[in-house]
């Protein structure tokens, strides 16, 4: 069975409020993702291109980081997964 699960939120802000807040992302100072609900995103090398990790047993690497632009994370595991988060 495939399943399709698309999310979508639109930040009705500036790139240049928001782009210093992804930077955050995996990070100590991790200002975006649920960690208070959710098991915390960890990267092996940080949030550069070719980066390994994930939370809990979600696994991904990032595969593009374009500044100012975009940030995308592709599956990796679960068996199954097959897509991308993109920021």
């Amino acid at each position: 069975m495939n399943v399709t699960n698309i999310h979508k939120r639109i930040i009705s802000q500036p790139i240049d409020t928001v782009w210093p807040l992804l930077l955050t992302l995996s990070s100590k100072e991790d200002k975006i993702w649920p960690k208070e609900q959710w098991p915390a995103m960890r990267l092996d090398n940080g949030l550069v291109k070719g980066s390994k990790g994930g939370h809990g047993p979600i696994r991904y690497t990032v595969a593009q980081f374009i500044p100012n632009q975009l940030i995308q994370f592709q599956f990796q595991h679960p068996k199954g997964f097959d897509g991308y988060h993109q920021l």
